[in-house]
């Protein structure tokens, strides 16, 4: 056998074992940065729970496994060190996304009503967490390409594929730990507020023995106003959140008997009321002009909004028939009717407070 055909067999080698490698350590990002996420937000009934690890998962291992290849082919450090650094940015770039735009791109084609619209805004704080994944993470994944020829090297040498495999996966904790990095910035302050909701709701439902002081610790007393519709979460999902820290969240629950929101800062309940009830209000008292009965308004309005509701007000009373008929992740439908008049519908985003966005007659333009 020639030189060159020696040398082909190898490269050819050297690119399948890189390939292999390259799906291994994206694999093993992949179950630590949302496969993890997905298990706790299944066992939470949160919305879309396998969504970031079906999307994410399946590029990362798409990305990884050309960029393995690649370096196998080119069998070179530096090769591996740009290689996997290129694949740190681009993989926690979209790992910073998906909990946002992408669950807006997911929510539309849930339901078209909600296409095209920011049901899951991408705030400042955001930004901020995906250059940190990207930079501890993603730093992290190029130093361990680094290794990437040598463990090849190593893996063609070994005399058994089992041999084969072991050498392969000596850079896996490195990329697990990664995984970890970006799922604990970029997923885990979304994903907390959901878990502490469902977890009080669990000890309420189930556990009957509990001290007046553990009740204290719990916040249980933030579920009072909701204690009628307490049962078995449906779903749970994102409503708000605080756009300059993620420290704080607004969750909002389908229960058999309806839709509750409960609000939630650094992992503790502070208050719940029925979700139905709560919008509405804060649209009557856009309507009233800021006036509540509670004194407290929880709603605004858009210059849009204002504008419309000048118009409308005469025809609209002071008290119209509301309904929510749809809610999807900070965007609200708010139904309504007159008996005089025909039908309308509003957006509203958030809701601490409620901003009325835009409204519209049935039939409108």
């Amino acid at each position: 056998m020639s030189l060159a055909d020696e040398l082909s067999i190898l490269r050819r080698r050297n690119r399948r074992l890189g390939l292999i490698f390259g799906l291994l350590m994206s694999l093993a990002f992949s179950l630590t940065a949302w496969g993890v996420d997905g298990l706790r937000l299944y066992q939470s009934a949160g919305f879309l729970p396998w969504f970031k690890l079906a999307v994410g998962g399946g590029c990362a291992l798409l990305l990884g496994s050309l960029v393995g290849w690649l370096i196998g082919h080119l069998d070179h450090a530096g090769a591996g060190l740009i290689g996997w650094t290129l694949f740190g940015l681009t993989i926690n770039t979209l790992a910073g996304h998906l909990p946002y735009e992408g669950y807006s791109l997911a929510a539309g084609l849930l339901d078209g009503r909600f296409r095209g619209l920011e049901t899951f805004p991408y705030v400042a704080a955001s930004g901020a967490r995906q250059v940190m994944a990207s930079l501890l993470a993603g730093g992290l994944m190029a130093l361990a390409g680094l290794l990437e020829p040598s463990l090849l090297e190593q893996a063609r040498g070994a005399p058994s594929r089992l041999g084969q495999t072991m050498a392969l996966l000596l850079a896996g904790p490195a990329f697990l730990l990664a995984g970890y990095w970006t799922d604990d910035w970029v997923n885990r302050p979304l994903r907390d507020p959901q878990i502490a909701v469902a977890d009080l709701l669990h000890t309420v439902l189930y556990e009957d023995d509990l001290s007046r002081q553990e009740r204290l610790d719990l916040h249980v007393g933030a579920l009072n106003p909701i204690t009628d519709m307490l049962s078995e979460p449906r779903l749970l999902m994102v409503r708000d959140y605080d756009a300059q820290y993620l420290t704080s969240a607004g969750v909002e629950i389908q229960f058999e008997s309806g839709w509750a929101y409960c609000y939630v800062i650094a992992r503790q309940m502070t208050f719940c009321q029925p979700s139905d009830l709560l919008l509405t209000d804060a649209f009557r008292c856009v309507l009233s002009g800021g006036e509540s009965e509670s004194g407290i308004c929880r709603g605004q309005a858009s210059p849009e909004a204002e504008a419309w509701l000048t118009q409308a007000r005469p025809g609209l009373g002071s008290d119209p028939e509301l309904e929510v008929a749809g809610r999807m992740g900070a965007v609200t439908l708010l139904e309504g009717r007159t008996p005089g008049g025909p039908p309308f519908t509003c957006r509203l985003y958030g809701a601490m407070p409620a901003l009325v966005g835009d409204c519209a007659f049935e039939g409108a333009p």
